[in-house]
């Protein structure tokens, strides 16, 4: 056809998909550098919670040994009051009987 038989036509049609080939070329590479933005972002977050997760278990772990520290003492406390009151008992018995 017209076209066919026309160098010129040929040659401008190269060009075109030429163009159109190199534009899909060019969002082919925003793609991917945007996608590696994305991946790094990502991967730092990711970082950054797991940091802020190990620091929080951290902190868990030492209120778990600091509860722990303080219910051996309230358990020591409770058991010298018991005795404590057990010998006022006694010392009350022994007064009542004219020791």
């Amino acid at each position: 056809m017209l076209a066919e038989n026309n160098a010129v036509m040929g040659k401008a049609i190269s060009g075109v998909w030429q163009l159109t080939e190199e534009e899909r070329i060019r969002e082919k590479c925003r793609a991917r550098e945007e996608w590696l933005i994305n991946d790094k972002w990502k991967r730092d977050k990711i970082a950054e919670q797991e940091l802020e997760i190990a620091d929080q278990k951290a902190i868990i772990k030492e209120y778990e040994i600091s509860d722990k520290k303080k219910s051996e003492t309230i358990a020591k406390l409770q058991e010298e009051m018991k005795r404590q009151k057990q010998e006022i008992e006694e010392l009350k018995r022994g007064r009542s009987v004219g020791i």
